[in-house]
C-alpha cells in the first residue's frame, strides 16, 4: 500500500503514531522510504488531519495534488495523478475528460493552484525536503506546482458558492491560514 498516515503535530488528545516520531526511523530514512514508494507507484499519498496530498508527482512534470474530500482523498489523488500522467495536465479549470471517462460528464472537478511557499511552510517542508533531496534538477521550489482538487455537489455547485449543498471540503488556503497546526505532516 502506498499511503502513509502521519499525525506528527497532534492535538492534546492525539498520540503521534508515525515511525519518525516513535523513533523507529530517522527523517532522512522517511524521505528515502517516500522516494521508494514514489518510484514504485508514481507518487505516494500522505494523509493529514484534514487533507491528503501527493509527493512525487513533480518527478513526472505534474503538480502535487491536495484533496480535502472526506473519504475519497486518496482515491481522487491517485486517479487524477494517473489521468494526468496518461493525458497530460489540464491547466487549472476543471477535469472534464477525467469525469467523462467515468460516465459523469455533467460534473467537472475544479483544479485550484495553491501558493507553493505557504503550502511548503505549513507541511513542514516535507514536499520541499523531498525534492531538495531527490530532484536531479537545480530548480527551486518556486517552479513546483501544487493544486487542490475540488468537487461540486449534485447540482454542479462548488463549495465557494452560497448555495453549495455538498460534503464539507474546505479550501487548503483556509486550512493553512486558520489552523496551520492541523497540517499534521510535521516531523
Amino acid at each position: 500500500m502506498n499511503t502513509l498516515s502521519c499525525t506528527c503535530n497532534p492535538t492534546p488528545s492525539q498520540k503521534c503514531e508515525c515511525s519518525v516520531c516513535n523513533g523507529e526511523i530517522t527523517y532522512d530514512e522517511h524521505l528515502s522510504n517516500l522516494k521508494k514508494i514514489a518510484d514504485n507507484y508514481g507518487i505516494v499519498v500522505l494523509k493529514g488531519a484534514n487533507f491528503t496530498h501527493s509527493v512525487g508527482a513533480w518527478m513526472h512534470g505534474l503538480p502535487e495534488i491536495f484533496c480535502t474530500v472526506p473519504g475519497f482523498g486518496y482515491l481522487l489523488t491517485m486517479e487524477i495523478f494517473h489521468h494526468w500522467k496518461l493525458y497530460g495536465y489540464e491547466t487549472p479549470n476543471n477535469l472534464k475528460e477525467f469525469m467523462k471517462n467515468r460516465g459523469t460528464s455533467d460534473y467537472s472537478i475544479k483544479v485550484l493552484e495553491l501558493d507553493v511557499p505557504d503550502v511548503i511552510q505549513a507541511t513542514a517542508s516535507i514536499i520541499g525536503d523531498f525534492y531538495s533531496k531527490f530532484s536531479n534538477s537545480t530548480s527551486d521550489s518556486s517552479e513546483l506546482k501544487i493544486v487542490q482538487i475540488v468537487i461540486p455537489d449534485k447540482q454542479n455547485v462548488y463549495p465557494s458558492a452560497l448555495n453549495y449543498n455538498g460534503i464539507n471540503q474546505p479550501y487548503i488556503s483556509k486550512i493553512l491560514r486558520d489552523s496551520p497546526s492541523e497540517s499534521s505532516l510535521t516531523h
